[in-house]
């Protein structure tokens, strides 16, 4: 959306549709994103989100748009993200997609943020639109059905708390914290060494992003360290690798008896 804004600084309204999934798109967080995105951007005045009904798409373009990524991705083998952001870009060479390549200051904890607000009544399961205006920053527009005769209801999010601690914090949303990277790599050993082992069929620019996830071995000691533990591993699974150590450290009968 901010990109949308930049491009064309004459729209002062957005209308955002979706489905109707509560978990991703109905829900505190979503909200206090969008009203986050009202008061960082003063020329927007007003964003209204409406979800499809379920059984029904309106939002056909989308639905074209899908068509054409499983298509081109059907015949492709992605490695990472960025192999992912290479395609997207060349889905549609007439007329190419917009792609935004998300960076880490793009994530923020809206849901921590949401946290300092009430909004127990109201009925996300329920509502069909969510309408949120730049000069009611603390309220929010909702309605059960699409139809145009239906009012908008409105809902105060201002906790008891904030009300009694700070009329400040009732005009302006807090600051969003950005979600901070892990120190340490999540993936487990066996993970990281797997993909160690496909470096050899990965493009140089995937092999650049891979490793940057693995961050307890970026020396090269840890990765010698790592190669070597699942290199015996290996050699104690792979049952010919076994019988070849075997036969080496079996004795040889017919030297034995020439000895005695």
């Amino acid at each position: 959306m901010t990109a949308v804004a930049s491009d064309f600084p004459d729209v002062t309204r957005f209308i955002l549709w979706s489905d109707s999934c509560v978990p991703q798109n109905k829900n505190s967080v979503m909200t206090v994103a969008l009203k986050k995105f009202l008061q960082e951007n003063p020329n927007i005045l007003q964003i209204t989100q409406k979800f499809c009904e379920p059984g029904h798409s309106s939002i056909q373009e989308v639905d074209n748009v899908h068509s054409q990524i499983e298509k081109k991705l059907a015949n492709m083998k992605i490695y990472s993200p960025l192999g992912l952001l290479r395609a997207l870009k060349e889905v549609n060479r007439k007329s190419p997609f917009y792609v935004s390549h998300m960076q880490l200051q793009n994530f923020k904890d809206y849901q921590g943020a949401s946290k300092s607000y009430n909004f127990k009544n109201i009925p996300y399961c329920a509502l069909k639109v969510l309408k949120y205006l730049s000069n009611k920053p603390m309220q929010v527009y909702f309605k059960l059905s699409h139809s145009e005769v239906e009012d908008f209801k409105v809902c105060s999010i201002v906790s008891q708390m904030t009300r009694k601690n700070s009329a400040a914090a009732m005009v302006n949303l807090p600051v969003i914290k950005i979600c901070s990277a892990p120190r340490e790599c999540l993936l487990p050993e066996d993970k990281v060494y797997c993909l160690y082992k496909l470096f050899k069929y990965l493009p140089e620019v995937d092999k650049t992003y891979i490793r940057t996830l693995f961050y307890q071995y970026k020396d090269e000691q840890n990765i010698k360290k790592l190669k070597k533990k699942f290199k015996s591993l290996e050699n104690e699974n792979n049952p010919k690798l076994n019988k070849k150590s075997e036969s080496k450290t079996k004795p040889n009968k017919n030297k034995d008896k020439t000895l005695m």
